[in-house]
């Protein structure tokens, strides 16, 4: 979503402490929480792509969530700018004024873009692995599902390169209001849509239950693999409901308050509509730090595979430091010139 910018407080003194109210709140949500949504969520997206990408856990669906977690961390990096602005750092900094912002806002348009849309994908094969359990357990991550993961960053980019665009420029041009409407049924109302059409199929598959049914009935597969796979393929098409409904709940306001400011030129001169901005965005923020937590409460298999990640690079990062401890101490020890060996 669109990042809202802060404006001076005026008005008559009557008005001035309620602004006020809403300048500290606006100051309170991009700076503090902000910091700790940003430490939080970094944290969090590292740590779930060492385990995605681990190879215990290459399958599609989680090759897919490792991009999601690539565009959600590079979102919440990107968001350091707008701290250290409304800290006061650099707010009067003419590199960041004259165009830098502009460029941070494009990017971060994109990232959330491709984030949501890597979502949407993530589904939809959850969706399939239910329609046609046969043919999907046997799909592969191949160049094609690259390509495909490479088209929709592409395709997400070609829909918010109007966000690089200064905003007084576009006001300007008649073609780039067309252009942010285009933007907005593809980033915000198709996404919404088809993600709650989405987790109302999953929700129905699961209490259906309906794929050991179909799979039991191939005889040439033993039943107690195939029940196996169904409550691990169960496991996960739950782990994405629950993901996919934390990504509605937190960016449908976001989403309500984007259209109300398109569809009104003079949405921002109002505090409460800034506000509004400000509560939303943090809330679409919150969505990319929840990640993380919803992937460790709703997978005992990824807080297992997590332990035993951060267990072997803990003890790989001991093992080399005693190495390096060891060649030290001989080093002092014999102090032999590395040309004389």
């Amino acid at each position: 979503m669109n990042r809202s910018t802060n404006s001076t407080v005026s008005g008559s003194p009557s008005v001035v402490p309620f602004d006020m109210s809403i300048l500290q709140i606006v100051m309170f949500l991009n700076s503090k929480v902000l910091l700790l949504q940003i430490i939080f969520g970094c944290g969090g997206n590292i740590l779930n792509l060492v385990v995605l990408l681990s190879r215990a856990m290459r399958s599609r669906t989680n090759l897919i969530f490792a991009a999601m977690a690539f565009a959600d961390l590079f979102f919440l990096i990107l968001h350091i700018p707008s701290v250290l602005f409304f800290i006061g750092t650099i707010r009067d900094a003419p590199w960041y004024r004259n165009g830098f912002s502009q460029v941070i806002a494009g990017i971060l348009n994109w990232f959330s873009a491709s984030s949501i849309w890597f979502m949407m994908y993530a589904t939809i094969e959850r969706v399939q692995v239910f329609r046609s359990p046969f043919r999907t357990s046997k799909r592969s991550a191949s160049t094609r599902f690259f390509l495909t993961l490479f088209s929709i960053a592409f395709f997400c980019l070609l829909l918010t390169i109007v966000h690089f665009i200064n905003p007084k420029t576009r006001a300007a041009s008649k073609y780039a209001r067309y252009v942010v409407y285009i933007h907005m049924i593809f980033v915000v109302i198709i996404p919404m849509f088809l993600s709650t059409s989405l987790n109302i199929l999953l929700v129905c598959a699961l209490r259906r239950n309906s794929m050991p049914l179909r799979m039991l009935n191939d005889s040439h597969v033993h039943k107690s693999l195939i029940v196996q796979r169904t409550r691990t393929e169960r496991k996960v098409t739950a782990m994405v409901t629950v993901i996919l409904s934390s990504f509605i709940a937190c960016n449908a306001p976001g989403a309500v308050v984007f259209v109300m400011k398109e569809s009104d030129d003079h949405f921002d001169e109002s505090r409460r509509h800034i506000l509004m901005q400000a509560i939303c965005n943090s809330l679409a923020v919150t969505g990319k730090v929840l990640n993380f937590l919803l992937f460790c409460l709703s997978s005992e298999h990824f807080r297992a595979l997590l332990k035993k990640r951060l267990c072997y690079l803990f003890r790989l990062h001991h093992d080399s430091s005693g190495r390096h401890n060891m060649s030290n101490t001989a080093t002092k020890t014999f102090s032999v010139p590395l040309n004389d060996l």
